[in-house]
């Protein structure tokens, strides 16, 4: 069978991952997830692949339907966002009205979660909850052998009779190396970016999901951590510096450092075959030292992003976040030291939240020297202990797609306090002074971030998005 992989359209240039999705001027990541699966199908069965990712190539809905009419695929496998859960559900229910005999696939965390809904109200064939790879070589399997689609693990679908089905859950994938290679041959490096980085750009996965229990976040596909070998992981890396002359990539884990060794083992590894290549990664506080991070730099790690959330430690503990304030300060002294560029996440926008906790984020971002911070208003998505926590106080619905707080006032408060932070650190003389620096350091490497920014907002301002855009963007 021929299985095509569509990152769906989008009317500006989205960031759709499992975990999250995202517009931004200053990032554009690719379609890692699609990616890899497509990757597994090549290594793990006969039939044949294609991706397209129409956010880079920027395809609206009628270039896609032409593309499927050139190539006509069997199946298509569509990564279905949070944010663009709307549009995503629209565009494949247009493609299925046209296209009717091509079996439509959906995967995501609405997807997992909320299967019956999705498929009572829309065109789609069959859902993945979870971990895709595997499962839609199964579904491909018993398709092309006209095998009923129970025997298939992980998938909701409408038999003949219009029955929904709901099949056994089996455990999450344990041998990622298992899976070969993602499809990096299928997408063009040269459209991906992220700000202040070398290009060309790419990404990397070297684990799957993350063990802490922050109530507000989507894992990629859970809380179990799985990881690769170093071996496979060094194998990709040189393929993309061989076969796409990449200068640098994003280590796309929802933590990258919780396993030491690995990191350290990684690290040498990338010494050892003189990689130089430039990265930054995701990561908490809590997980690093001295010595994991002078690794790092020496492996050619630009800049750590952490997930901080706030400055007011009862909001961290309300968070689950399990981390102390004197912990991230120790830290971040520790990247200051290396000359490791840090990123600092935040969130604005918790009910309840009053000016004495977001003067105290605001303290504590000027105590510890960030190289960047972006902060994001909360957004209590469904699926998450938070949204448990306070789904009084949320209107949320799939059909039509509303996610929002019921009392306005908290988006509004929450918007304005989030201008008040980005302005008190990004005025700040040593924020101003460090920029100016990198400009002049890295002046080919600014000039094609500015570039790349003109680009990307002018796209937007054609697409008539009013959308704001800050830093924290790119650190999701």
């Amino acid at each position: 069978m021929h299985i095509l992989f569509v990152n769906l359209p989008y009317p500006s240039k989205l960031t759709r991952r499992y975990m999250c999705s995202y517009v931004s001027s200053i990032s554009l990541l690719p379609p890692y997830e699609l990616m890899s699966a497509a990757g597994a199908v090549r290594t793990l069965s006969s039939h044949t692949v294609d991706l397209v990712d129409c956010i880079a190539e920027e395809m609206n809905i009628d270039d896609l339907k032409e593309y499927i009419q050139i190539h006509q695929p069997d199946i298509i496998l569509n990564l279905i966002g949070l944010e663009s859960f709307e549009n995503d559900i629209q565009h494949i229910d247009e493609l299925k009205l046209q296209f009717p005999k091509i079996i439509q696939v959906g995967f995501g965390h609405y997807p997992s979660h909320f299967p019956h809904p999705i498929m009572e109200n829309s065109a789609i064939d069959i859902l993945i909850k979870g971990e895709p790879d595997t499962t839609i070589i199964s579904i491909m399997d018993c398709i092309s052998q006209g095998i009923d689609l129970n025997q298939t693990k992980n998938i909701i679908y409408k038999n003949s009779q219009g029955a929904i089905i709901l099949t056994p859950v089996s455990n999450r994938l344990t041998d990622l190396d298992a899976l070969g290679m993602p499809a990096h041959d299928l997408v063009n490096p040269r459209h991906y970016f992220e700000v202040f980085m070398p290009e060309p750009f790419s990404m990397i996965q070297t684990s799957r999901g993350c063990p802490f229990s922050c109530t507000y976040c989507i894992t990629t596909f859970g809380k179990k951590y799985t990881v690769r070998s170093v071996d496979s992981i060094l194998k990709e890396i040189i393929w993309l510096r061989k076969n796409h002359h990449i200068k640098s990539f994003r280590i796309i884990d929802d933590t990258f450092t919780i396993r030491r060794a690995h990191v350290i083992d990684l690290c040498k590894k990338l010494i050892e075959e003189s990689i130089h290549l430039t990265w930054s990664c995701l990561s908490r506080a809590d997980t690093i030292d001295e010595e994991m991070i002078r690794w790092m730099h020496d492996a050619g790690c630009q800049k750590i992003y952490f997930g901080i959330e706030s400055g007011s430690q009862s909001t961290l503990d309300f968070y689950k976040k399990g981390i102390k304030k004197e912990k991230v300060k120790e830290t971040l002294d520790l990247c200051n030291k290396y000359g490791v560029e840090s990123g600092g996440m935040f969130i604005v926008g918790l009910p309840g939240e009053d000016e004495e906790q977001i003067e105290e984020t605001i303290q504590f971002i000027k105590e510890l020297n960030f190289t960047y911070i972006g902060c994001n208003e909360l957004t209590p998505y469904p699926g998450t202990e938070l949204y448990e926590q306070l789904k009084d106080e949320v209107d949320f619905s799939l059909f039509p797609y509303r996610l929002k707080f019921k009392d306005p006032e908290i988006s509004r408060l929450a918007l304005k306090r989030i201008s008040y932070i980005h302005k008190e650190f990004y005025r700040d003389r040593k924020t101003l002074t460090h920029l100016v620096s990198f400009s002049i350091r890295h002046f080919r490497v600014f000039l094609n971030t500015v570039r790349r920014i003109s680009l990307s907002k002018r796209s937007m301002k054609d697409n008539k998005k009013n959308m704001t855009i800050n830093l924290r963007d790119i650190l999701k």
